[in-house]
Order: C-alpha cells, then structure tokens, then sequence
C-alpha cells in the first residue's frame, strides 16, 4: 500500500497464499512441519515482494492457529531469522474487532442492521452492528479446520458425526447470545473464503449474489454424503477448499440459523482491510503500533531471554499492585 501527496492511498500488490497452518495443529497442539515449511516460503517471498516494491513499514500478524500452538514462538523466530519480518499473534477479540472496522469502514452499501461473520480456519468472529458502530463481538473457537480435524475425519462423515458438529456449533453460539442477549439478525455479511466459495457454487445455481440461508441448508445436505470425488463434481467448487467445505458450510448454517438470519452478503473485505485501516492511521499520526505491547507477547519474550516463570509472575503482580494503589492520581480503570 501506497500513500502518496496529499495522503492519498494506492495499492501497490495484493496476494493471498493459502498456507493451512492449522494443518493437525488442532489435535496435537503441534504446527506440522509441512505446514511450517510453507509458511516460511510464503514469508520469504513476500519479503521479496516487498523489498521489490521499497516497502517502508512491514506489518504481520498471527491469528488462531499461533494462539494455540505450542510451538509458536520457534516459527516466528524462525520466520524473524529468515526474512527479518516480526509476526504478532493478536487476540480474538482484536481479530474480531479488525475484521468488523475492514468491513464497516470499506464496504459501501450495508444495510442499518446485520451480523458480521468471519470463518477462518481455527476461528469464526461475529460481531453485531447498527450501522457502523459494534454492538456485540466475539472470536469464536469455532473453524473449518479445527471443525473437520475434530468431528469430521471420515470421508464421507457418519451422520451421527455431523449432528455432533451441529450440535456443538449451536451450542457454542447460543451460549455467548443468551449470555450477553444479542439480539437477532436477518442479514448477514460474510467475509473469509468460505463464505466466497460457498457463494460461488450457489452462484451457478440461482445466479444470485446473495446466499439464501434455505439454499445454502438444501446445499449442505446434499454435500454431507458426498465423498471428496463427488464434492469436486460441484458445479463451482473450488479444489483447494474441498477438504474444508463441509465442516465451513456446516458452521455457516448453523451460525446463521443461530442468529435467525435468512439471507448471507459475501464481501471482499475483512481482517487485512482492518489492520491495513489501523496502520494507515498510526503512520498518519506518527505513531507505531498500538498492539507492541501485550502481555502475553511480553511473555514470551521474556522468556526467550531465559528470565523464570515465577519472576515474570512476581513481576505482574507487583506492577498491578503499583497500578492500584495509584488510581487515585492516573484515574484509569
């Protein structure tokens, strides 16, 4: 991304790779080491890019799958040594509130009300909105990798399978609304790769842009006896997502049944366009990043450094406590 005089924006590249760092990774805890040896590659070539391109400001962040893993922190030092490139691993909630501000800042006709639904591969966010302003959020440990991995390894999947899945996508969901009394929503936008392929394949059905929730559940029962030779016989189905697009279509309506919607708008924005808003603002401003310092980035720094797991605690504690006692002059919650 480009800005130029009088700050005007441009963008220079745009490139997806699909990398599945989540491969296995949901069952073991461990990032497999395939999975690893892409995500290196992908690094290393779009250090290339950038570098071609005389980029200024490199910014990369992780989301679920490094949340997780066990052996996180050995890939992004490996991807530091290899292309300089520091990786932050980001919450769900500001995965969430990214992907929501992607959304509601570029997307140009939404409607007052809606559901904003991401699924990726470790997780799904939801956030409800009026207009531009988020009413409810949430990161959901819900996603097509971690979904298939879990319930779905046999190709066709049992039935019994299947409605465990729903059953525990219903539940997950359902918890969070009544917890937090969300309200119900007829529309949603749907971001990711998922929500596009499944919009896709509909596409070449109805010939309509918009994902019609009863569609999309007579197109899930058809898929659920499918083996992976007659999934890639769909009209419209994309070969690389194939493996996924059960466990992803399955979360989608049990998501939109969840929050009594009829209706799905694919859009082309979501988490980079969020990050990408936010970095954008801060080299306006003059500033770095206003997510260097988390705790548990801090963590694992310190850690690195060999610095003990009771030092760091103690060291918490003692900045908490500091921090209390001096309310009454910072006057910070």
């Amino acid at each position: 991304h480009e800005l130029g005089a009088g700050r005007r924006e441009r963008i220079l590249h745009r490139e997806k790779m699909m990398i599945r760092l989540g491969q296995g990774l949901f069952l073991n805890g461990r990032i497999d080491k395939h999975a690893r040896s892409r995500t290196i590659h992908a690094f290393q070539h779009f250090a290339r890019v950038a570098a071609r391109l005389h980029v200024e400001k490199t910014v990369a962040f992780a989301t679920s799958a490094l949340r997780e893993a066990n052996d996180g922190e050995k890939l992004i030092h490996s991807i530091r040594a290899k292309t300089n490139i520091d990786v932050r691993i980001i919450s769900g909630k500001e995965e969430a509130h990214f992907i929501a501000q992607g959304i509601l800042r570029n997307e140009k006709k939404l409607p007052p009300r809606m559901a904003l639904v991401d699924i990726g591969g470790g997780s799904m966010e939801v956030s409800i909105c009026r207009k531009k302003e988020t009413k409810f959020s949430e990161s959901f440990d819900l996603g097509t990798a971690r979904l298939q991995q879990v319930f779905l390894e046999k190709n066709p999947p049992r039935a019994a399978a299947i409605s465990k899945l729903r059953e525990y996508i219903h539940d997950t969901i359902k918890q969070k609304m009544r917890a937090e009394r969300w309200t119900k929503e007829s529309i949603i936008i749907g971001s990711s790769g998922t929500v596009k392929a499944l919009g896709k394949i509909l596409k070449k059905e109805n010939h309509a842009k918009e994902i019609k929730v009863a569609d999309l559940s007579r197109l899930v029962k058809k898929m659920s006896g499918m083996n992976t030779t007659r999934l890639l016989g769909i009209p419209g189905m994309e070969a690389k997502r194939v493996d996924m697009i059960l466990a992803g279509s399955l979360l989608l309506e049990e998501t939109a049944l969840a929050l009594g919607a009829k209706k799905i708008l694919p859009t082309d924005f979501s988490l980079r366009d969020g990050i990408l808003a936010e970095e954008l603002n801060l080299v306006r401003e003059h500033k770095s990043s206003r997510m260097e310092l988390h705790l548990e980035e801090l963590y694992a720094k310190a850690r690195q450094f060999g610095v003990s797991e009771f030092y760091i605690k103690q060291s918490v504690a003692l900045a908490e406590s500091v921090f209390d006692r001096l309310k009454k002059l910072h006057k910070l919650d």
